[in-house]
């Protein structure tokens, strides 16, 4: 099956990390609609979303590698963290984007964390707040497939762990200059 990735198809995409001196661009989408999703759900018939993410090695004659998914995914949204990972939240796993054209919320968090032998050294901060869902031109509470979500969830990356705190940066001094261990 052929699988769109821009809207109304609504995969995400997202530059990788750069590292320098030698930056590599590296770009990651994830997900998509199946072509054709939009006249099929304004049917309602909600076809399943693309379960692969094609990754773009931007370097000598570059081509897409495409590799699965864990699941199926539209609308989802990527955060770039620290770590150089990529959380992938959000979404559907049928449909489209656009009011109401969606179904079967994706529920699941995907980590994807692409292969590297650069060191990441980072701060001890990183969370990731997801707010809220509305499917509709306006606020709707009641009597619709999904309502309006105005919840917040805050979202701490494994790093984030106590278990790993004493690895992170900290000040141990002040005064005129810093020394960071």
């Amino acid at each position: 099956m052929a699988f769109a990735r821009s809207y109304p198809s609504s995969g995400s995409s997202v530059l990788l990390r750069l590292s320098l001196p030698n930056p590599d661009p590296e770009i990651l989408i994830c997900g998509g609609a199946a072509l054709g999703a939009d006249e099929a759900a304004v049917n309602g018939t909600f076809l399943t979303s693309a379960d692969t993410w094609p990754h773009l090695p931007c370097r000598g004659r570059p081509s897409w590698v495409i590799q699965e998914m864990p699941l199926p995914r539209v609308m989802g949204d990527m955060v770039l963290l620290p770590t150089g990972d990529v959380l992938i939240i959000n979404g559907a796993s049928a449909g489209t984007a656009g009011a109401e054209m969606a179904r079967k919320p994706v529920l699941n968090p995907i980590l994807y964390r692409p292969g590297s032998t650069v060191p990441r050294q980072h701060l001890t901060y990183g969370r990731v707040l997801v707010g809220g869902s509305n499917p509709h031109d306006g606020y709707v509470f009641s009597d619709v497939t999904f309502p309006t979500d105005l919840s917040i969830e805050a979202f701490h990356p494994p790093y984030m762990d106590a278990l790993f705190s004493a690895l992170g940066p900290r000040i141990i001094g002040g005064g005129a200059r810093l020394r960071q261990l």
